[in-house]
């Protein structure tokens, strides 16, 4: 009797993003601060992502889905030469994501993440761990705290997660929670964590930063250095208090 080969797992992680165009990007930010300073504080969110996900190990494919704007694949050559570029179709959120793991699929992925790039202070373990959770597991899922998910990741596409959700919601795990009930998929959840979306939420990216680099924690790889620079010259481009903001 022969032995049964046992072939390695294919792990992919994506991330979601847009290139850095003035007045383009985190525009609810730009509401209070100098939208320069917005450009190139979502620019350092992408750059530090895309670092992050270069450091994972085990992970054969790292897939860039890149929202379709003028010279946006040249950029993105550039600054991820080492992923699949793949631009995102004109279609709500949701259609999008299942897209992408459709096309993750297509390529051969038996396990697949995505991120965006919102939450530059992610730790890096908890993409590993994500992976490791979908072995046993059809889905795994990422909480933020805004009521949304900052990681999701399937073993193969499951359309119906992604029905009737109202996107940019407080509602959108919920939501997702009940639908994965309702096909009876076996789900696994991380840690909860914050991304930046409004205003107020650079006063916390702030703290924390400054945290980790007092703690030394900074010394970690997957430290966000540029955002860490970036977030550093914030009191010189405010444009009100960002205790008057919310």
């Amino acid at each position: 009797m022969s032995d049964t080969l046992i072939h390695p797992l294919k792990k992919t992680i994506g991330i979601f993003a847009r290139q850095p165009l003035l007045g383009k990007v985190k525009t609810r930010l730009a509401q209070v601060f100098d939208p320069l300073f917005v450009l190139k504080l979502y620019e350092a969110f992408l750059l530090d992502t895309v670092d992050k996900v270069r450091g994972i190990k085990n992970v054969s494919q790292k897939i860039l889905g890149y929202t379709q704007s003028p010279e946006a694949q040249k950029y993105f050559t550039e600054v991820a030469s080492d992923y699949t570029l793949w631009p995102q179709p004109d279609v709500s959120l949701g259609e999008r994501m299942l897209a992408f793991f459709e096309f993750a699929k297509s390529l051969g992925s038996d396990s697949t993440i995505l991120i965006g790039t919102d939450s530059p202070t992610l730790p890096a373990h908890y993409l590993e761990e994500a992976l490791t959770l979908l072995e046993q597991n059809d889905c795994v899922f990422g909480p933020a705290t805004d009521g949304g998910y900052y990681l999701i990741g399937m073993n193969k596409p499951h359309s119906e997660i992604f029905a009737e959700v109202n996107w940019s919601t407080s509602e959108v795990l919920l939501q997702t929670m009940h639908n994965c009930q309702q096909a009876k998929l076996k789900v696994a959840v991380l840690p909860p964590w914050y991304d930046i979306d409004e205003p107020v939420d650079v006063a916390m990216l702030r703290g924390h930063l400054m945290a980790l680099e007092m703690t030394g924690v900074n010394n970690r790889q997957d430290f966000p250095n540029r955002t860490w620079e970036v977030i550093n010259s914030l009191q010189s481009h405010t444009r009100q208090q960002v205790g008057d903001s919310g």
